[in-house]
């Protein structure tokens, strides 16, 4: 991953300001147009949501209407949660190895057609190319080449090429039904895909995509996004390993959530939604790190 001993504030700043004038780039007046200037991260700081505002309260959550994706499923982890939150998921995942582990798993859910699984990698366009499979780490596998130098975590050695399909979100969307949720968890890709998405006027109730970089949020505001949470990749499985859940029928139930899962999403992330001036402060200072970003519509 890029830059991991910066804060966030820093590469916006990389960013959004000019380094020959030192005046906004484009990219800062971008900000700055959907109310976002980089001014304000000189003020007092906002008090961001942490760890201790996580709680077990069941809130109101009754079945989603439509489809939930989970694109970059690995081996399924969340899709038990997400079958509990809507009569249909697609699950997309580029290694084989992996479909097949789903596939068995949820034999019973995909004879009755509550869930599809799909062996393809998302991209930018349709066709195919080099997915770089992890050895020792699955979730960290990509279509990105490793950089990494030797010795590292993501060094080319910890990782075996595979020629795999690619394919468009959007194109997946349109086959398979209006979303409910999407989440995206494509290692690196992350802004790439949403672009897609959002670029076909494709917006769900509920979406969430790895924030290793501002694009992300920056895309969500422009999309008209209002409001944000954000699940700590830490957080899952510690304060986030069991969370209470409100069900349609008004019963309520335990959900548990183990480490390198995606963690609930929605109504059921146990803490406010919150606006995105706030958000946005928050990531300026959150540090450098694995995180997934949660917007809803309205």
């Amino acid at each position: 991953m890029k830059h991991p001993k910066l804060q966030l504030k820093q590469l916006i700043q990389r960013w959004a300001i000019d380094p020959r004038s030192q005046q906004l780039s484009a990219a800062g007046r971008q900000l700055d147009r959907l109310g976002l200037s980089l001014r304000r991260l000189t003020a007092p700081a906002l008090q961001p949501p942490q760890a201790a505002e996580l709680d077990a309260v069941a809130q109101a959550f009754p079945a989603l209407e439509g489809v939930i994706y989970d694109v970059g499923a690995n081996c399924g982890d969340n899709l038990g949660y997400y079958l509990k939150r809507a009569e249909r998921v697609v699950a997309i995942e580029a290694n084989p190895a992996l479909c097949a582990q789903m596939q068995s798993r949820f034999a019973a859910e995909i004879a009755a057609g509550r869930l599809r699984v799909l062996n393809t990698a998302v991209s930018r366009e349709e066709g195919e190319a080099s997915f770089w499979i992890h050895r020792q780490q699955s979730v960290l596998s990509t279509l990105l080449t490793p950089k990494g130098a030797a010795g590292e975590l993501h060094a080319p050695e910890n990782f075996t090429p595979l020629r795999v399909a690619t394919t468009q979100l959007s194109t997946l969307v349109r086959q398979h039904g209006a979303p409910a949720y999407i989440k995206i968890d494509v290692e690196g890709l992350d802004a790439a895909v949403l672009a897609d998405l959002l670029a076909h006027n494709i917006r769900p109730p509920y979406l969430s995509a790895e924030c290793f970089e501002i694009e992300v949020f920056c895309q969500l505001v422009a999309a008209g996004y209002p409001r944000f949470k954000i699940v700590e990749g830490m957080q899952v499985g510690h304060q986030l390993q069991r969370v209470s859940l409100q069900l349609a029928d008004g019963s309520l139930t335990e959900q548990s959530f183990i480490a390198h899962s995606a963690g609930p999403f929605g109504e059921d992330i146990p803490m406010p939604w919150i606006d995105r001036q706030r958000m946005f402060r928050y990531l300026a200072d959150r540090p450098y790190g694995w995180g997934d970003l949660h917007a809803r519509r309205d």
